[in-house]
């Protein structure tokens, strides 16, 4: 799957999926969804990608593992966005963004970060800055560098978008500064 050998990776996953029906390894066939999900998703194939996180997204709602349900939601909100469905990915992003929020510090930092990109992305710079400086916050709390870096690259898109290049370049800046001084 990570060398883009995709049809040889769905072959395995599938027969994997076979094997823990077999043993009725609910953990495992949630995983082996997710990750088939995840290569039609790379792959283009949306519809499919969909079936595959909800299959996978009903056995961790099942396990009542919310944070595993989460991130399947955030993938699914993925595949919206990329269908075009705004409203249905940001709906989706914020269900999982209130998971995180009460499950997992980390996650909840980068879903902070993915709906400043939401926001970015159908040009409602106003959000997009919310929720990348509250990206930028949790970041910092949490001594979590690459996150800090990435939202202040982020915020220094939005500025370029809307034609603050002074303000885009210091956080441009502030974004190489944290990659040079600190090992990711």
């Amino acid at each position: 799957y990570y060398k883009g050998n995709y049809d040889a990776s769905i072959e395995y996953y599938l027969k994997a999926l076979k094997i823990s029906e077999k043993f009725n390894n609910e953990e495992s066939r949630a995983i082996t969804l997710a990750n088939i999900g995840n290569i039609y998703f790379v792959t283009s194939k949306l519809d499919s990608a969909l079936k595959y996180y909800e299959r996978s997204y009903s056995i961790y709602q099942s396990m009542n593992d919310s944070l595993h349900s989460a991130l399947i939601i955030d993938n699914m909100a993925n595949v919206y966005g990329a269908k075009n469905e705004s409203e249905k990915s940001l709906e989706l992003h914020r269900k999982a963004l209130a998971i995180f929020k009460k499950t997992n510090k980390g996650y909840y930092c980068e879903g902070l970060n993915t709906m400043g990109s939401f926001f970015a992305e159908t040009q409602n710079y106003d959000s997009a800055i919310y929720y990348f400086n509250k990206s930028c916050l949790m970041a910092q709390e949490l001594n979590d560098n690459f996150t800090l870096a990435v939202s202040n690259l982020n915020l220094s898109d939005v500025m370029l978008l809307m034609g603050k290049n002074k303000e885009a370049y210091n956080y441009a800046e502030k974004s190489l500064v944290l990659s040079q001084r600190k090992a990711f």
